[in-house]
């Protein structure tokens, strides 16, 4: 049965194809003349001749129909001529945007790169980053013949990798197939059928032992010499490790700590939590750390740690540019949440007021109002912080 005009076609390609079946719509049409121009004669017959030729011309074409023709563009190749005739009368039904349906997954990646992940914060975008390093794979395929089983290889080719890797790899999935379907690129979300088993045990979270800290404390001098010396710039860091562990602050609060939060006479900090309602208080200084906050109180930057460069650190950049390198120098294995871990693993086994420990490590406690800082509360919390024994 013939299709009707402008419906479009199916046709058959030479040579031996996975998808033979090409299914080509019409984009537009044209009038082609329906006679040939014969201006080039002007140059060949005489003045008088011409005319006369060109006014037979003339009535002549007056009585010639101008042929239509199809201007056709491929939307897709298809293994039977079945699937190809669904997809042209899917078409049909709901017609889209061609070059949209051109689209791949690496191009909806590098647009959501430069309008949405790079303005992100650093950590948050380089989960992005990072994710889509797995992914060469499926970078050129368009979004519209991506299927669950191209993504569900890549997670099971990585299944060695840690849980939160594989999730990242489904966070990216999600957003670009989210960018796809909101903008008429794709119509099925096939990411939502993913899934992710990891075979790497979680790890369990591991304080640092008494013999740990004693060598923190005995090497307190050491100088990391990372890949990217700016990242560092020779500095000594363990002193931020020690600082860590002896307030129980997040790594995200440690970073952002500036001068003027932190209080040495009355011996307290600000943090500037946001985490929670919680997260905003007032952490008190253990004694053994008060040479180190004061020293650090000295130099030109407003915030109490800065990288190599001057800024403050990011929590990649410091993991992977001192923190990890420390804990291989010295044949330790923590992460940097590990130092929060280990206040308040210390903290109880000092017996300290279990109602203070989460207010320091920021809790929230049903058993003392948020935000009440009296200055006999702050001495109360100085004198408890020096009870722990590490």
């Amino acid at each position: 049965m013939r299709n009707p005009n402008g419906y479009g076609c199916i046709r058959k390609l030479s040579g031996k194809r996975k998808r033979p079946y090409g299914v080509y719509i019409t984009t537009e049409f044209t009038i082609a003349p329906s006679v040939p121009d014969i201006g080039f004669l002007a140059g060949i017959l005489t003045p008088d001749l011409y005319n006369q030729v060109e006014k037979q011309y003339e009535a002549y074409k007056g009585k010639q129909i101008p042929q239509a023709r199809q201007k056709q563009k491929c939307i897709g190749y298809y293994e039977t001529r079945p699937d190809a005739m669904i997809a042209l009368a899917e078409y049909n039904k709901n017609p889209f945007d061609i070059d949209k349906r051109n689209t791949t997954f690496g191009q909806i990646y590098e647009i959501l790169l430069k309008e949405k992940f790079n303005k992100m914060k650093t950590s948050t975008r380089a989960t992005y980053v990072t994710a889509y390093r797995y992914c060469d794979s499926i970078a050129n395929i368009r979004m519209v013949d991506l299927r669950k089983a191209h993504m569900q290889k890549i997670v099971d080719d990585n299944s060695d990798k840690s849980k939160s890797t594989l999730n990242n790899l489904l966070k990216l999935f999600h957003a670009v197939y989210k960018f796809a379907i909101e903008n008429d690129i794709c119509e099925k979300n096939y990411s939502e059928f993913v899934t992710a088993e990891s075979e790497k045990a979680a790890r369990q979270k591991e304080p640092f032992s008494r013999e740990e800290i004693e060598t923190l404390w005995d090497n307190i001098n050491w100088v990391c010499n990372p890949k990217k010396p700016k990242t560092t710039s020779g500095k000594p860091y363990i002193d931020m490790v020690l600082i860590h562990i002896y307030t129980g602050i997040r790594p995200g609060e440690l970073f952002k700590l500036k001068k003027c939060d932190v209080h040495l006479e009355e011996r307290w900090i600000d943090v500037r939590g946001t985490k929670t309602k919680a997260a905003k208080r007032i952490v008190p200084i253990h004694k053994k750390i008060l040479p180190l906050l004061e020293k650090r109180m000295h130099g030109e930057s407003e915030y109490l740690f800065t990288s190599g460069s001057g800024k403050p650190f990011e929590s990649t950049v410091y993991r992977n540019s001192f923190f990890e390198p420390m804990c291989s120098h010295f044949g330790m294995n923590h992460t940097p949440h590990e130092c929060r871990h280990t206040f308040a693993t210390f903290a109880t086994a000092s017996n300290m007021n279990k109602v203070l420990i989460k207010k320091i490590i920021g809790h929230s406690s049903g058993d003392l109002t948020e935000d009440v800082y009296t200055h006999a509360f702050i001495e109360d919390l100085v004198e408890e912080i020096d009870k722990m024994n590490i």
